[in-house]
């Protein structure tokens, strides 16, 4: 399955540079877990204010969904990111994107 962490940050373009940053190194650390395959960022275009920022797409199996949101990486990102997201939104979903 594709699990998508859709984000709209809360802070200027340098900052969302380097977040966007952080953000991927952060999730690329799920790599090697049980039953992810792999984590990718897709970066959105500034064409509008209203528009994501990024996507984090992780494929994991179905079954590795629950370690993942118990892991040291899901929690950091709850602890320290959530301050600068604006709106987020997570989509599950299977087949290829």
């Amino acid at each position: 399955m594709k699990h998508l962490v859709i984000v709209k940050w809360n802070v200027g373009a340098e900052e969302k540079e380097r977040l966007n940053a952080e953000a991927l190194g952060l999730f690329k650390g799920l790599c090697g877990m049980e039953g992810i395959h792999g984590v990718e960022q897709i970066k959105g275009l500034p064409l509008n204010e209203n528009r994501f920022d990024m996507i984090l797409k992780i494929d994991m199996e179905k079954e590795a969904l629950k370690a993942y949101s118990e892991s040291a990486v899901h929690q950091k990102w709850l602890s320290e990111y959530a301050k600068y997201i604006k709106k987020k939104a997570i989509f599950d979903c299977e087949g290829d994107l």
